[in-house]
């Protein structure tokens, strides 16, 4: 049964023509992302020119030359005189406190460097996805989801049939399901001892009804429908082929006997 052109929509006479690609497209998406990523480094490099101009320069250095002596002191005056020392510079904690954030405030805010920062990835973001989109719209000339759905579709199935095939496979049986086992020879023997009462409105299971349930499943439930009667037909199929298969047993056993 090979149903998947019906099931995914798509037909074998529609092709799509593949469309050049405009010129500007890509022009276009090189701009936007060297933008994206040439306007963080702008700003951070203007940040530390202008910080860099503001800085005060460092304080001179003092040389304090000895003023000349009128008269030659005494080498007793050297030896008696003590050596000074040099005078500490008493600081209150508070004023070294104040001094210390003065020198640590370098006027970089940091929580609007980062908001600043933010706002520019986002805006860069939604610039890319919005041309993305753009250029998609106009490669494929699709207007909505479900022409793109479609198109994608067809898309699949012409360039890629054995993806598509494998996507769409029903689910393989377990190849241990069918094997018959002491249980299930059992109970076929005792089925074929005493069958139950059958219901004459039944119709047995047949591959032409099983096709027509599917298409009928298709029709009012679409896809998802189809998926699960193909999963109910395979179990029912492979429940009547084990039951064949015990029978089939049991007939041959008795024959050896």
């Amino acid at each position: 049964m090979s149903m998947l052109p019906d099931v995914l929509g798509a037909s074998d006479e529609a092709t799509h023509s593949k469309k050049p690609i405009p010129k500007w497209v890509p022009v276009t998406l090189l701009a936007v992302m060297t933008a994206s990523v040439a306007l963080p480094v702008y700003l951070l490099k203007r940040h530390q020119t202008k910080y860099l101009s503001q800085a005060s320069a460092p304080p001179a250095r003092r040389n304090v030359k000895g003023q000349a002596l009128g008269t030659r002191p005494s080498l007793l005056a050297d030896v008696q005189r003590p050596a000074r020392r040099p005078e500490q510079s008493t600081m209150s904690p508070r004023t070294a406190r104040h001094h210390a954030q003065t020198e640590l405030d370098d006027g970089f805010n940091a929580p609007l460097h980062g908001l600043k920062a933010f706002g520019i990835a986002t805006l860069g973001v939604w610039t890319c996805a919005a041309v993305g989109v753009w250029g998609v719209k106009a490669y494929t000339g699709v207007q909505n989801m479900q022409e793109f759905n479609v198109y994608m579709r067809q898309t699949l199935l012409t360039k890629m049939p054995w993806l598509a095939a494998r996507l769409h496979a029903p689910v393989a049986p377990d190849p241990g399901y069918n094997l018959p086992t002491p249980t299930t020879l059992t109970a076929a023997s005792s089925d074929a001892a005493h069958p139950p009462p059958t219901n004459e409105t039944t119709a047995p299971w047949t591959w032409s009804k099983a096709e027509q349930r599917l298409r009928t499943a298709f029709d009012e439930r679409g896809f998802s429908g189809w998926a699960e009667a193909v999963l109910r037909e395979m179990e029912e199929e492979a429940r009547i082929e084990g039951i064949k298969r015990g029978f089939d047993s049991n007939a041959d056993r008795s024959s050896r006997e």
